[in-house]
């Protein structure tokens, strides 16, 4: 801390008494004491020359903040820091280590992309909280928004329920009884630990069957799997084949373009032509531009989000 000049200043001025002896002590041999304050004035200059050096560190601190700040006003379109981002660029560490950790494990292999999530299963809630995941939270308002029935009486299917956001997320709104699938082993475990799954299967999407009874789930909900690597477009029949007539299927798809494959195209293509056959009807479709933060590619460090979107419909009658 700079020292406080104003207090240096006061110390050194002359006070009244000090003056009434000088004027004693001149008086009584004026020609010698009178050639003394020449002497004595001249150290003010030398004691008022130090208040420029203090002065002149201002600027050098204050000269750091812009150095300090310059890698976070480089974010995005250069805005000023908002919290929003202050708070991404507080967790760019744990950040960069999710994505370090994601892009060591690209492939489209289901089977490899399972082991990975065996070992990411402890940590994966704490990171997909740092990488600013909303999946979860926009499937359940979109199905609440649109359900009919009892919340305590309904089965729930949870398909690819990891380790286990979705359900913990409905049971605070209401609903109690869960059926969760997944491909993980490590992620069941976690599952398994919220004491909130009547019963837990372990199946691979796409390369084996869904193990769902048909005609039995109040409501079938699917997040984060609707992707190349993960579920095939053709699970999405297995859903609705699970759900009881008159019931909910909700599923959430991120906009991710892999290996050069259109997803996106060839689900939405399969959902049009599954409510043409009168499998469904479409009774809501959602769409987010903050879906989760981009932690697949260096976009993160800019705290830019990946789009994504909301799909529900209401399994036929008939």
């Amino acid at each position: 801390m700079l020292p406080d000049q104003s207090d240096q200043s006061d110390s050194q001025q002359t006070s009244p008494d000090d003056l009434r002896g000088l004027e004693v002590f001149n008086t009584s041999t004026p020609p010698k004491n009178t050639s003394t304050p020449p002497k004595n004035t001249s150290t003010p200059p030398k004691n008022t020359s130090t208040p420029p050096k203090n002065t002149s560190t201002p600027p050098k601190n204050t000269s750091t903040l812009p150095n300090s700040l310059s890698s976070e006003i480089q974010f995005g379109s250069r805005p000023p820091p908002t919290r929003q981002r202050l708070l991404i660029m507080s967790d760019c560490s744990k950040l960069d280590k999710v994505k370090t950790f994601l892009q060591s494990y690209i492939t489209t292999d289901p089977k490899e992309r399972v082991k990975y999530y065996d070992v990411w299963a402890e940590k994966y809630e704490e990171d997909m909280s740092v990488a600013a995941y909303s999946a979860p939270t926009l499937a359940v308002n979109c199905l609440l928004s649109n359900f009919p029935g009892s919340r305590e009486a309904a089965l729930v299917l949870d398909v690819a329920c990891g380790s286990g956001l979705v359900s913990k997320l409905m049971s605070e709104l209401g609903f109690r009884h869960f059926v969760g699938v997944d491909g993980s082993k490590g992620m069941l475990e976690q599952a398994a630990k919220t004491g909130l799954y009547q019963d837990l299967r372990l199946a691979l999407l796409g390369t084996q069957p869904l193990p769902a009874q048909a005609d039995m789930f109040d409501v079938v909900i699917m997040v984060g799997a609707l992707r190349i690597g993960f579920a095939p477009v053709s699970v999405v029949r297995e859903l609705c084949h699970a759900t009881k007539p008159g019931g909910l299927v909700c599923m959430t798809r991120i906009d991710y373009t892999e290996s050069g494959y259109d997803y996106k195209a060839d689900l939405e293509r399969e959902l049009q032509l599954m409510e043409e056959e009168g499998l469904w009807t479409r009774i809501d479709t959602e769409e987010t531009d903050k879906y989760m933060l981009d932690v697949y590619t260096d976009n993160v460090k800019h705290g830019i989000y990946r789009a994504g979107r909301v799909y529900l419909y209401k399994k036929s009658l008939r």
